[in-house]
């Protein structure tokens, strides 16, 4: 077979993987102070544990399990992640004030999606590719980890968004790209960075100036950054 065909079944592969680890995936509604089985997240404030509770799933209350789909919903409150977490998605519902925090979160092919203003101090790690995040008309979800976020390895993250704005406030920052490559598609609403340390591509342009609005075009040659402007 030609090299880029081969390319091409690779990626091909990579996906159908990842699409069937999420259709494999359990959804485990968040409940604190489980007072009732609802269905629907009734949310507040606790530690995120493998093997602890505070989760229901499939009409019944559940410890939590590594690789499935978590929601969060109901009255906002802060998750303290009690040791590595691993989730094939994460939705917040329509409410603002949701925080996740402590150790290191990966999220897995069904991304992320923030209804509400949602902030994540934990560090992210990318597992699948693609991943398509989204935040809502208004909304914004925050990235403050002190943790650089990587999107490399060949992965790809694609931010689209109704008007929503997914902001870097952590000194870790954002990277895209390395020796392996990474994409990362902006197709609607807006990225912010506001740290000092954030990166487009091995040997590519970089930002290191605080306080940045930027607008980005991935080309066909991975992580490329077009714009990159001051926001005054």
């Amino acid at each position: 077979m030609k090299p880029k065909f081969n390319r091409l079944l690779a990626a091909s592969i990579t996906t159908v993987l990842a699409l069937s680890s999420s259709a494999n995936a359990a959804t485990f509604y968040w409940d604190d102070a489980i007072g009732s089985i609802n269905t629907a997240s009734d949310g507040g404030t606790g530690a995120w544990t493998v093997g602890v509770g505070g989760w229901e799933s499939g009409g019944a209350a559940v410890n939590w399990a590594n690789g499935n789909d978590a929601v969060f919903g109901g009255t906002a409150g802060t998750l303290t992640l009690g040791g590595a977490i691993t989730a094939t998605s994460l939705t917040f519902g329509a409410v603002d004030g949701y925080l996740v925090t402590g150790n290191t979160l990966t999220v897995g092919a069904g991304g992320i999606t923030a209804n509400g203003n949602t902030e994540i101090a934990s560090a992210l790690v990318l597992s699948a590719t693609p991943e398509t995040w989204a935040v809502a008309n208004g909304k914004t979800l925050t990235l403050s980890s002190n943790t650089r976020m990587s999107v490399n390895g060949a992965r790809t993250l694609n931010f689209g968004s109704a008007g929503g704005t997914l902001s870097f406030t952590g000194t870790g920052g954002f990277s895209v790209g390395d020796a392996t490559a990474g994409t990362f598609g902006h197709t609607n609403g807006t990225v912010e960075i506001t740290t000092t340390s954030e990166g487009f591509g091995s040997g590519l342009r970089t930002c290191k100036t605080i306080s940045y609005r930027i607008s980005l075009e991935m080309l066909n040659d991975f992580a490329m950054l077009s714009a990159c402007r001051a926001n005054k």
